[in-house]
């Protein structure tokens, strides 16, 4: 759901600084700005196939070319970008990918009481061995898993940014379709794709209260219902379900310094299949920002929830908590450092506690170039065997635009 993707502490394969170039746009004659971008880089990868015995490193080159159009009017806005991931690994080109990304999105401000915001998300996307429905048995397929993503919302505000009260409702719908593809896990089950495709629409909603200048009670409700394509024939039936979420909790912005949102409330995700357990528990989600000075910031994630697993058990109690400090020495200058602690438990299964660390630099050298430098290391202890290994990435690259 794209409300608790807000959440999720994803990490890319070699992560860039927070900190990117200011481009300057290309202006058409109807007033739409072109702004292009380019990311280049090279490092090394000490385990693309996540493995835990024997792992393969490679040299790893990596181009990310970027467009963005934008076009902007006194009481809407729209925008449409196209973005391209293509990684080659020199010792490992059975793992090379190029990804696509579609996004479009538009905002009307039809009076200070009524703004609507419309989103669309499509991406054909690798899926990086030994991740995914991978996991534990990466050497099984010849090369990464594709699969195609959607995801559209539209979300309706009422009230006025300085109102007490404001109301939000949330209507939106996800996809995932892999290609087929049939291959036989190491604890010799027989893995079929087709049978992990699913489709997801939801509705949320979002109320705002203003309990002082600086905090403002939150109350969200969320209620998705997945289905799969196709009827699971292994252990347990259908995977269809459905999944409700209620929070209550506080949003805060003190004197710009300090923001931050911390929810408490229950989830209960409940299954077709009476052969599957249903969760029913307690859910919290934090995300807190705080800035001591103009050039430094410290950020903290924290989430504790039940999700959908790849493969295996009915669901995946996911928690975990990230700490990150952003640092501008000097207007040319930006270090970015961050630890993360995630455990994953699926319920008679298995397992894991992963950490991750990871450190870049970013180099300004002009308003339209940077270059950035940076190591990440992680490391996943599982108690199922062969779901358990470290990997270390180091790169160098830059990005450039008008």
């Amino acid at each position: 759901m794209k409300y608790s993707k807000l959440w999720l502490c994803m990490v890319g394969l070699m992560p860039f600084s927070a900190i990117a170039v200011e481009p300057f746009p290309y202006q058409t004659e109807n007033g739409i700005d072109i702004i292009p971008t380019l990311e280049v880089s090279g490092g090394h990868d000490d385990n693309v196939r996540r493995t835990e015995t024997n792992p393969i490193g490679s040299t790893m080159y990596r181009v990310i070319p970027k467009v963005v159009a934008k076009f902007e009017k006194r009481r809407s806005a729209y925008q449409f970008d196209y973005e391209l991931d293509a990684v080659s690994f020199t010792d490992s080109s059975e793992d090379n990918y190029v990804n696509h990304n579609l996004h479009g999105y538009g905002f009307w401000l039809f009076d200070i009481r009524h703004r609507l915001h419309l989103d669309y998300n499509y991406s054909v996307t690798s899926e990086a061995r030994g991740t995914g429905l991978t996991e534990g048995s990466s050497l099984r397929v010849d090369e990464p898993l594709r699969f195609r993503r959607h995801d559209a919302y539209a979300r309706y505000v009422y009230g006025a940014s300085g109102a007490p009260g404001r109301l939000v409702g949330i209507i939106g719908f996800e996809a995932k379709d892999y290609d087929d593809e049939v291959f036989v896990r190491t604890n010799g089950v027989t893995v079929d794709t087709k049978f992990y495709n699913w489709d997801q629409p939801y509705i949320a909603s979002e109320f705002y209260y203003a309990v002082s200048s600086y905090f403002h009670a939150v109350t969200v409700f969320s209620h998705e219902i997945r289905s799969y394509d196709h009827v699971f024939t292994g252990p347990g039936g259908t995977r269809d379900s459905n999944n409700t979420e209620l929070y209550g909790g506080l949003d805060w912005d003190v004197t710009g310094k300090t923001q931050g949102r911390l929810l408490l409330g229950l989830q209960h995700k409940d299954f077709d299949s009476d052969q599957r357990t249903n969760f029913h528990g307690f859910s919290w989600k934090l995300n807190l920002s705080w800035k001591p000075t103009d050039y430094s910031e410290f950020r903290l994630e924290g989430l504790d929830f039940a999700r959908d697993p790849n493969l295996e058990a009915d669901y995946v109690k996911d928690r975990s908590i990230k700490a990150e400090w952003e640092h501008k020495w000097t207007p040319l200058v930006t270090t970015t450092a961050s630890a993360r602690y995630g455990n994953n438990d699926y319920p008679g299964i298995r397992k894991d506690d992963d950490t991750q660390f990871d450190v870049s630099a970013t180099f300004s050298i002009a308003r339209w170039w940077d270059v950035t430098a940076g190591v990440s290391w992680f490391d996943r202890d599982s108690t199922l065997t062969g779901y358990s290994y470290d990997q270390t990435r180091f790169f160098l690259g830059m990005e450039v635009s008008l």
